[in-house]
């Protein structure tokens, strides 16, 4: 089972609310599943299709809580998804004219009913926000897990509906941004706390403390992982230049002798030669007094002026002196 599926598996399984945040779940959820039609003598025809029997579950439920009980549902393979099976709700004649009316998207003017878009009243109060938030995400929402990577999106057919998912997230103190994809438009986020703060918001408790635990221990293995690479990176360049000063030191040694540096160079020169891998720090700590790493830095960049300055001076044919 994915993770989208665990998490509607949970919602599905949350109690319905007050009457207001019920109306504000279904209000998502026909926004963005069901698709009406107007027929003669004002009957209206209006079908719920999802593909997932979850979310038909959970349709029922909040039919039935507003009294509607003659619910149509049939399913259907589309071959232009591969074959899937969608399960159709149908609410048909009195029925479906008073959820449109209820929802707020048709209202009679004159005798004459009138569609109109989605209503603000929809998401007044914060709790019916996160209702309406939870059954935008049971009709088109996806999350997939941080192992994997971080993202969160509902897909929806049309830019005002994405534009009031998007505001009323911002409502919610969620920014999520929006893009188009091919005719449909995306609400989405790829940052963690913003996804940590959908499933909360939303009442899918287990699926976050599931997604927490995941990303806790992918940010423990990241933060393992730098720093193994950071030590890699500092030995490699600790290495590196080791053998360029003990380069310098050996050039030191073949043409002048290393009696001929000053007695701190001279007995840093010998610890470098005797300790190839030790560090700045630690070649510090053994010299008599002892030295900070800044110094010893400055000291290794007197020898190598040294062995540049012995370079100058070597004529063509030099005889090395070994002490």
């Amino acid at each position: 089972m994915s993770f989208t599926s665990e998490v509607k598996e949970e919602l599905v399984s949350l109690r319905l609310g007050d009457s207001c945040c019920t109306l504000a779940e279904i209000s998502a959820l026909s926004f963005c599943l069901a698709s009406f039609s107007l027929r003669g003598r004002g009957e209206v025809l209006l079908n719920y299709t999802s593909q997932s029997p979850t979310v038909a579950k959970r349709l029922v439920m909040l039919f039935r809580f507003f009294g509607h009980k003659n619910i149509g549902m049939s399913t259907r393979r589309d071959n232009r998804f591969g074959g899937r099976r969608f399960t159709v709700l149908t609410l048909s004649g009195n029925d479906a004219r008073a959820m449109m009316q209820r929802i707020g998207v048709l209202r009679l003017e004159q005798g004459v009913f009138q569609y109109r878009n989605i209503p603000q009243r929809t998401v007044r109060r914060i709790c019916c926000q996160r209702a309406y938030i939870r059954g935008m995400f049971l009709g088109v929402g996806n999350i997939s897990l941080p192992e994997k990577a971080y993202h969160a999106e509902f897909i929806l057919p049309d830019k005002k509906r994405a534009e009031f998912l998007l505001r009323t997230l911002q409502l919610q103190n969620m920014q999520f941004s929006m893009y188009k994809r091919r005719s449909s438009y995306v609400v989405y986020s790829k940052n963690s706390g913003e996804i940590a703060s959908l499933l909360a918001t939303m009442g899918a408790v287990r699926a976050l403390l599931r997604f927490e635990d995941i990303r806790m221990l992918s940010q423990v293995k990241a933060k393992a992982l730098r720093s193994v690479n950071c030590d890699q990176a500092n030995l490699s360049r600790q290495i590196a230049t080791a053998q360029k000063q003990l380069e310098h030191i050996d050039h030191i040694y073949k043409f002048a002798g290393l009696t001929a540096l000053p007695d701190n160079l001279q007995q840093l020169a010998r610890l470098r030669i005797s300790h190839p891998d030790y560090s700045l720090k630690q070649l510090g700590s053994m010299l008599k007094p002892s030295k900070s790493k800044a110094t010893v830095s400055r000291m290794f960049k007197q020898i190598e002026e040294f062995a540049d300055n012995i370079s100058e001076h070597i004529p063509t044919t030099s005889r090395e002196v070994k002490t």
